[in-house]
């Protein structure tokens, strides 16, 4: 990757709103990019019927998907930081 490139990447900000199928391969593709900041935005949960084409796994079943993405995507990217805002923009507020 040419450093502009890779500079431009790593300086990005990037909000995904809704991680269903489509919306959460995006995801993946924008982590394996090097986006600066990834946010991912669903208060919804993991049913069973999205299995056959969700990247989540029978593991996430009834978990937010935000959460269920958000540490195969950090491990993508490069960190292993977990983000506070994580739980705000799942909706899964204690």
């Amino acid at each position: 990757m040419h450093p502009a490139w890779h500079d431009a990447m790593r300086g990005a900000r990037v909000a995904v709103v809704g991680v269903g199928s489509v919306s959460a391969t995006a995801a993946d593709a924008l982590a394996s990019y090097g986006i600066g900041t990834l946010s991912l935005v669903d208060p919804d949960h993991l049913p069973s019927r999205n299995l056959i084409r969700h990247p989540l796994t029978a593991r996430d079943l009834g978990r937010f998907k935000v959460a269920g993405l958000a540490a195969p995507l950090l491990r993508l990217a490069g960190s292993d930081e977990e983000h506070s805002e994580l739980d705000a923009l799942s909706g899964s507020r204690g």
